[in-house]
């Protein structure tokens, strides 16, 4: 496996969520939310607002349904290793919605 990228701190934040949107340009699987420099702080980050269902309310949802998030996590999680060479560094369920 190459060189995966590990990056923290001072600024790193944003270049690392600019260098996210940009892999993801083109997609219309995932959406990420609009970084807003001007309000944002070193302890505070400001996006824009996305419409979305917290991820757990899939689990009530069809089988194919869960099936599709599920491919496209998947998905999203091993081009982010074996393409992009950048991990989401925070995982957690918060971080992600779903439009069905």
């Amino acid at each position: 496996m190459g060189n995966c990228a590990i990056t923290y701190g001072k600024g790193l934040r944003e270049q690392n969520f600019f260098d996210l949107v940009a892999l993801l340009e083109g997609t219309s699987t995932f959406a990420v939310p609009e970084f807003h420099q001007e309000w944002s702080t070193r302890e505070i980050l400001v996006m824009s607002y996305l419409d979305g269902q917290p991820i757990e309310t899939a689990a009530t949802a069809s089988q194919s349904k869960r099936d599709d998030i599920v491919q496209h996590l998947i998905d999203l999680t091993l081009r982010e290793v074996f393409e992009f060479n950048v991990i989401q560094s925070d995982p957690n369920f918060a971080n992600f919605q779903y439009n069905s």
